[in-house]
């Protein structure tokens, strides 16, 4: 009976959410309490502030309630319904206001909440379009950085280069070869088609960049460099002849 208990009490708060990182907000959840409401998220502030939100999906409803310790426990309750805030109130004063200032700062740690149905309630609401705007802005920079870092670094004897190197770590392999003799096929088709020297050489420059882009990002792999400079010197080579002597 007694472990019973215990487990139901463990399901009245638990934790929910990742765990790991340095932005991890331990939010828990419960049943609600509050007529009209279903569960709720609540989040206990290292500074003693306290936000929670409770929520119904069925009725499309969900209210954010924070209490903050540094102006003496004043409470602030937000209701919003289908993405629009109906209701706005200083709980200890008892008086309507805007609450704007109160729950923009709280963006970062609202948008947390691991639940994407009370997050579509809240809506854009109190900063957090802008602030996902910026968090998606900034994960993509961060993304091409590690890009950049990874396949455009400096090699420390000064011998590489944005397309590669001649490094002898570097090793063709049966898809490189492969890569070659499906660009000089198409190019040589296109000359029987084209009769000309002109399209085979602006489709074999290309090729030779887009060979590189595909080893880069995806094949995840250093691009080869003589497979890019072959089909570039051979490209912009066979436009030349063909435009001016052919």
């Amino acid at each position: 009976m007694v472990n019973r208990v215990i487990v139901r009490q463990k399901n009245l708060n638990q934790v929910i959410g990742e765990k790991e990182g340095s932005a991890y907000v331990s939010w828990k959840r419960r049943p609600s309490e509050i007529k009209g409401y279903q569960r709720a998220l609540y989040y206990n502030e290292p500074n003693g502030n306290y936000l929670r939100v409770d929520y119904s999906i069925k009725s499309s409803r969900v209210r954010l309630y924070y209490e903050d310790n540094a102006e003496g426990n004043i409470i602030y309750s937000s209701i919003i319904e289908k993405g629009t805030i109906v209701s706005e109130k200083n709980m200890t004063s008892g008086r309507t206001a805007s609450l704007s200032k109160v729950f923009t700062p709280l963006a970062p740690v609202i948008s947390s909440i691991p639940n994407k149905e009370v997050l579509s309630l809240i809506g854009d609401n109190y900063g957090l379009a802008s602030f996902n705007r910026d968090r998606k802005e900034s994960e993509k920079r961060k993304k091409l950085e590690q890009t950049r870092q990874k396949y455009f670094k400096e090699d420390d004897d000064r011998n590489a280069t944005m397309l590669g190197s001649f490094d002898e770590s570097k090793k063709s392999t049966i898809v490189d070869l492969i890569d070659i003799m499906i660009g000089l096929s198409v190019a040589v088709a296109l000359f029987f088609v084209f009769t000309g020297f002109q399209v085979p050489g602006m489709f074999m420059a290309v090729y030779g960049i887009g060979v590189g882009l595909v080893d880069i990002f995806i094949r995840e792999r250093e691009p080869i460099f003589y497979k890019i400079i072959l089909f570039l010197v051979s490209g912009v080579g066979s436009y030349i002849y063909g435009y001016y002597f052919y």
